[in-house]
């Protein structure tokens, strides 16, 4: 800040902070947080990508506080109970909105007066408990903390070290060439750790980080990303899985400043055709520090892969690469023992970004952070077991194969089945004894989750709407089910367990596999009066079901924010016109994007400032015309 005072610090599309005016707003921040917060206190932070957001984070770490993301709308529950487990200082959100549930007390605000005017609000905690000695120094150690699911039916919080994102930002910057003139685009949404895999490099190297004024949009339209981007003239990027995935499945887009793309979240599937920027795979846990292992997508295996069929073709998912520079990784079998390579086994990482470890939560971190296997290497103290399985091809680059437990990702999210059947449970009021949930989709659907409820008493009523309602405080909406089910009985296996296979066999999907080719049999709509079965076999195709009719509720039928993103790259690549993804979220009767779509296609009318649509266009071609994206 001090070498370039006037250089573009964050660019928000309607102003820009030069590092002198985020220096200015960072300070007052900290001197508004200062009579509540303490070195080592929780800052819990309830806002979108802003730059008040990048204010908040390095006036927390002026003070010596820890940084905790939560997303601009946590479930108040979740929230809640950070205050009985953690040192919470206060609690921030947007200027004059209330926060979540009742742990926490009036607010007070502040208004930074930098163009975008920002107003925020700080709720004290109610209660502040007394918390054992271990958690205040392991927080006190910690400069960020990020919440990740918990077996034990709550979140868990993540403690990073400011040395663990020091050798991050020393790798990043080495490898992927940081510094003045690189705009890095704030795109991951907080909550999500990887969004400080943006915000930091950005600011650690004197580069300019780009937050789009409407995020929602723009990370879940592909036409809009890309006209964002083009723009903005962006340069470095960490893309969700999901949209990085959509964006690969046309041909690589004209105009773009790219250098860096790193897809992460989610098992990448896919690759780009003939980029023009450096596509990088990129694995890391947050117990690991944003990223952890990253494959180019270019690369080629070398001559020691070769000799395997399998390695020598580098067919399939991409690989999730080689360790960055200061860490170190392993597979280790059933036994805790190192596997020889070409074994799939556990991952285990060590080295600089391994983080504290689970803040309060003393016997899941001694679970989960381990003494490094026999023949590990010297100098190391600890692993982190990940709980992923993987394989180590014989020129060392990692593939990913799948959980050793009963975790699962739904839209980038790592979720505990236990967190969802406990909330399920919780949310029950006595009426459910007991919740299963099992991961349903997969292939050429999306994952989702699946809850099997069980009454307390035999032919007990379970108002289904109310639990899922009750639930809600709890999880986040990745986290709730997209089916739900009342039985009587579970099946069982012959020791006794709940079969939780045969749960999930009930939702074997009737939709359509992929053609060999790699194409779906989507019917491309030519005319308005094509547009409704594309809608009902698209969505039968993405949700795994059969018999859709145009009355239909997408939501009802288990549609999520990500198929509903997939559902209108569909509509915007097969119909040449551009619909926002938030217009199905909010009127999800199939029915009805129907009629929209048809009147876009039949009268191709430009769109408005207040319009939901962009030109009618291809997703990918041609300038943005005023008033695309708002």
């Amino acid at each position: 800040m001090e070498a370039t005072p006037q250089a573009p610090a964050v660019d928000f599309g309607s102003g820009i902070w030069t590092y002198r005016e985020l220096d200015e707003a960072a300070e007052a921040v900290a001197a508004w947080l200062a009579p509540t917060v303490a070195p080592g206190d929780i800052v819990a932070v309830c806002l979108e990508n802003s730059p008040a957001l990048v204010a908040v984070a390095l006036a927390a770490a002026r003070l010596g506080a820890v940084y905790l993301p939560l997303g601009p709308r946590p479930p108040a529950g979740r929230v809640a109970a950070l205050v009985g487990e953690l040192p919470v200082g206060c609690l921030i959100t947007g200027g004059g909105e209330a926060a979540p549930g009742t742990a926490y007390g009036p607010g007070r605000d502040l208004r930074l007066p930098l163009a975008p005017h920002t107003a925020l609000t700080l709720h004290p905690p109610q209660d502040r408990p007394e918390l054992p000695s271990a958690t205040r120094s392991m927080c006190e150690a910690s400069f960020y903390a990020v919440l990740t699911s918990g077996s034990t039916g709550t979140p868990k919080a993540v403690g990073v070290p400011a040395t663990s994102l020091g050798n991050f930002l020393r790798a990043y910057g080495v490898a992927y060439g940081a510094g003045a003139g690189c705009r890095h685009a704030l795109l991951i949404r907080p909550g999500f750790d990887a969004h400080l895999g943006d915000m930091w490099p950005a600011l650690a190297f004197g580069a300019t980080l780009c937050v789009p004024s409407a995020p929602e949009e723009v990370a879940r339209s592909v036409g809009a990303l890309v006209d964002w981007f083009r723009e903005q003239a962006v340069t470095h990027t960490i893309v969700p899985t999901p949209l990085a995935e959509l964006l690969f499945e046309l041909p690589w887009p004209d105009g773009l400043a790219l250098r860096h793309l790193f897809a992460g979240g989610d098992k990448l599937r896919s690759r780009p055709r003939h980029p023009t920027a450096t596509v990088h795979n990129a694995y890391g846990p947050a117990e690991a520090t944003v990223l952890c292992l990253t494959h180019r997508l270019d690369e080629r295996p070398g001559p020691a892969a070769a000799e395997g069929s399998a390695d020598g073709r580098d067919e399939g998912a991409p690989p999730i690469g080689r360790p960055v520079s200061g860490v170190r990784i392993g597979v280790i079998g059933e036994d805790g023992q190192l596997l020889a390579r070409d074994s799939i086994g556990e991952l285990v990482i060590a080295g600089a970004q391994v983080s504290l470890g689970y803040l309060a939560r003393p016997a899941e971190t001694a679970r989960r952070f381990t003494a490094p296997p026999p023949g590990f290497g010297d100098g190391y103290t600890r692993v982190y077991r990940t709980g992923d399985q993987v394989r180590m091809r014989r020129d060392g680059v990692l593939e990913y194969v799948g959980r050793l437990d009963q975790q699962v990702k739904i839209s980038g999210v790592r979720i505990e089945t236990a967190e969802v059947e406990a909330a399920l449970e919780r949310a029950g009021a006595g009426a459910v004894r007991q919740a299963v949930v099992v991961p349903v989709g997969g292939g050429h659907t999306e994952t989702r989750l699946a809850a099997f409820l069980r009454g307390a008493r035999d032919g007990e009523r379970i108002d289904v709407t109310e639990v899922l309602r009750g639930s809600r405080e709890w999880l986040p909406e990745q986290a709730l089910p997209a089916h739900v089910t009342v039985v009587e009985t579970y099946p069982c296996t012959a020791n006794g367990k709940v079969d939780r296979r045969a749960l999930a066999a009930t939702f074997r999907s009737p939709g359509p596999p992929p053609r060999p080719d790699g194409t779906d049999r989507t019917p491309v709509a030519t005319a308005p009066t094509d547009v409704t079965a594309l809608v009902l076999r698209t969505c039968e195709h993405l949700l795994g079901t059969g018999d859709l009719k145009p009355g239909d509720n997408f939501l009802a039928a288990g549609g999520t924010s990500l198929t509903a993103m997939r559902l209108i790259h569909a509509v915007e690549s097969h119909c040449g016109v551009r619909v926002r993804v938030s217009r199905l979220l909010r009127q999800p009767d199939l029915s009805a994007l129907c009629r929209h779509v048809e009147e876009l296609m039949r009268d191709g009318r430009a769109p408005q400032a207040t319009d939901d649509v962009t030109e009618r266009t291809g997703p990918l071609s041609g300038p943005r015309t005023s008033g695309a994206m708002t």
